[in-house]
């Protein structure tokens, strides 16, 4: 029986811990849409609440929430429900969050900004190299220069505090960032 025609009860349940995503987001509509049931929790203390209410069969987490940080999530909620499904989809991602998270327990490490119908499909296990999942991955550079420059105007622009950040040398990212611009420019050259 499809998720949509269960009663709204017994639809499954996605936790989603950030303190970015609202009520009516693409990623929460679609989810409904779909036939699960969402929460959102903005802070590590109501995520927490809510594990231990509710019976948690997927979650969304990001690492950095503003009394702690997602790791202890993704434990308490394997406790909970050792089979949750647990995807850390974050703005602050690097290769050791993301091993340290699939250590943890989460199945994948997805940096922020992604599709919401390709956030849904990697948390729901589904078979992205076969029919129409292929075409929402993303190429990986434009991922990278999309979450370097988030992380850059998360610092308010601050180079050096957004180098710290990922981990890089500040002239490094002075020259990625430069090249991202002048990308940009060309681009909107040619569109005009």
């Amino acid at each position: 029986m499809p998720n949509d025609l269960l009663p709204v009860t017994a639809r499954p349940k996605v936790l989603i811990a950030d303190p970015s995503i609202e009520v009516r987001s693409p990623l929460v509509e679609h989810l409904e849409e779909i036939g699960y049931r969402t929460v959102i929790a903005w802070s590590a203390g109501a995520a927490s609440d809510m594990i231990a209410a509710d019976d948690i069969t997927y979650a969304i987490l990001e690492l950095r929430l503003e009394d702690a940080d997602g790791f202890g999530l993704i434990e308490e909620l394997l406790r909970s429900n050792p089979s949750a499904r647990i995807l850390v989809h974050s703005a602050f991602c690097s290769v050791a969050v993301a091993v340290r998270a699939i250590k943890s327990g989460a199945v994948d490490v997805l940096p922020k900004p992604a599709e919401p119908t390709f956030v849904a499909s990697l948390l729901l296990g589904v078979d992205l190299t076969r029919g129409s999942g292929a075409q929402h991955i993303a190429n990986p550079e434009t991922l990278r220069e999309q979450h370097i420059q988030d992380v850059h105007a998360a610092c308010d622009g601050n180079t050096m505090r957004a180098a710290r950040e990922l981990r890089m040398d500040r002239r490094t990212l002075q020259r990625l960032l430069a090249r991202t611009v002048a990308k940009r420019s060309a681009v909107q050259t040619v569109l005009r």
